[in-house]
């Protein structure tokens, strides 16, 4: 039995307009997306978008640890595209 230990990142946005945030998820839905490499996200209470998914084999130590995610979320959601990720 072999245990190989991975970690998940997560980034959020800042928080969204209400306006925004009405056309994301507006049924307060969580979704996880295991089509290729897993991605999950849903909104926080304070009205954030988070979004979660695959990490380096070791914790994260530069900026560039979460820019795949910052790029999955932008695909997911292209009107996120200039929301300040926090």
């Amino acid at each position: 039995e072999t245990i190989v230990p991975l970690h998940s990142f997560q980034i959020a946005t800042a928080p969204l307009s209400s306006n925004l945030a009405a056309t994301i998820l507006p049924e307060g839905q969580a979704v996880s997306d295991s089509r290729r490499i897993l991605v999950y996200y849903r909104k926080s209470a304070d009205g954030r978008l988070v979004l979660g998914g695959r990490g380096r084999m070791a914790l994260p130590t530069r900026a560039g640890d979460w820019a795949h995610l910052e790029r999955a979320l932008v695909r997911l959601y292209p009107v996120l595209s200039g929301v300040a990720i926090e």
